[in-house]
């Protein structure tokens, strides 16, 4: 009879952390331009990426942005961050993958990297 309460419970406990996402990860969501709140994060995360990427001598400019193939979200203490895996063309790489994390409060990019 203990065993079985034990697995009962141990079970509960499983699909409870299960639900909540990987612990200091990113929890899958859908991004949707109609969402004014992720709309505007992702259009800071292109526009500050891209004006890093120019300085730092690793894109000439002129990314065009084809869609964004995923979007996950991170709660932390202050705040949310929002990584974004967006598909681009851009004049050095030709194709690539643009990964980017927005915080947003306060509003700041985080970090960028062209796969």
């Amino acid at each position: 009879m203990k065993f079985c309460i034990v697995l009962v419970l141990s079970l509960a406990v499983c699909g409870f952390v299960s639900a909540q996402g990987t612990p200091g990860g990113y929890t899958p969501i859908q991004y949707s331009a109609k969402n004014q709140t992720l709309l505007s994060l992702y259009n800071y995360g292109c526009e500050i990426s891209q004006i890093d990427a120019i300085s730092q001598g690793q894109s000439s400019g002129g990314w065009v942005f084809i869609k964004v193939n995923s979007l996950g979200v991170q709660q932390v203490a202050n705040g949310n961050n929002y990584q974004f895996y967006v598909e681009i063309v851009n004049g050095i790489k030709g194709s690539a993958t643009l990964v980017f994390v927005v915080h947003d409060s306060p509003l700041s990019l985080l970090s960028w990297q062209l796969l």
